[in-house]
């Protein structure tokens, strides 16, 4: 079974990390666009694999409304990123919504990697019936 700080390992090499952060699993904004964007994935990705919501908060040391606020835009940066995909048009990389599509993907790769876990197809399952 995944743990969080499993997540957390398979998410490290995908990103460009603070060398200063405020909080957990915080970005180099210069880098990556956005210093939030790993902390989003983290709470999509934990939600996904079943974890308790406190857990998350907890080990992310994070507020309810922001839990909610990253987990709800987790899901709509899906929800767009694969309907551009299926229209063909997922845009260049400077554009958000691909950058946190491949982002999601590489780390649910790694996922599939290290742990033997098939992520794509929960992600499909988590959110079709949310």
């Amino acid at each position: 079974m995944v743990k969080l700080r499993d997540l957390e390992k398979a998410m490290k090499p995908q990103f460009v990390w603070s060398a200063h952060p405020e909080k957990p699993l915080q970005l180099n904004e210069e880098y990556e666009g956005a210093k939030d964007m790993a902390r989003m994935i983290f709470v999509g990705l934990a939600e996904m694999h079943g974890f308790d919501s406190g857990d998350t908060m907890n080990y992310l040391d994070m507020e309810y409304e922001s839990y909610r606020n990253k987990l709800q835009h987790f899901r709509n940066n899906w929800k767009e990123a694969k309907k551009r995909e299926e229209e063909g048009v997922i845009g260049v990389i400077e554009d958000p919504v691909k950058k946190f599509y491949y982002k999601v993907c590489l780390t649910m790769n790694a996922i599939k990697f290290n742990f033997g876990t098939n992520p794509y197809l929960k992600l499909n399952d988590f959110l079709r019936y949310e």
